[in-house]
């Protein structure tokens, strides 16, 4: 993104595709055959990137999270540990405790659930 996060997209069928494209101003990509399919889109995966990356980079991370979220798109921020144990959810997750006469602090789950 042209902020410079980085999201993750989990795109799991075509309509999913067709509405990542038209987000990013590339609709015609969703009926080109290269890409129309999982598999063609699979076959033809890093001219893909290629293009979608090229589109994103126009953006900033935030902005695209919330069109994403609107078009029922996929997609999430990549966070560092440091960004992630910051938000209220995972502070939550964090227990203390002593093994072996030594005091840890640790993480209950890998998982949360609220915004990330």
């Amino acid at each position: 993104m042209k902020d410079g996060k980085q999201v993750v997209l989990a795109i799991g069928n075509n309509k999913q595709f067709a509405s990542l494209c038209r987000l990013l101003g590339m609709s015609d990509l969703a009926t080109d055959t290269r890409f129309a399919e999982n598999t063609s889109r699979v076959s033809n995966r890093a001219l893909l990137c290629k293009l979608l990356e090229a589109e994103a980079l126009k953006l900033d991370a935030a902005g695209f999270l919330d069109a994403a979220d609107k078009l029922g798109v996929p997609a999430g921020m990549i966070a560092s540990l440091d960004e992630l144990f910051t938000k209220q959810e995972a502070q939550a997750m964090i227990r203390e405790e002593v093994r072996e006469g030594q005091k840890l602090r640790c993480v209950s789950t890998i998982a949360f659930r609220g915004e990330p």
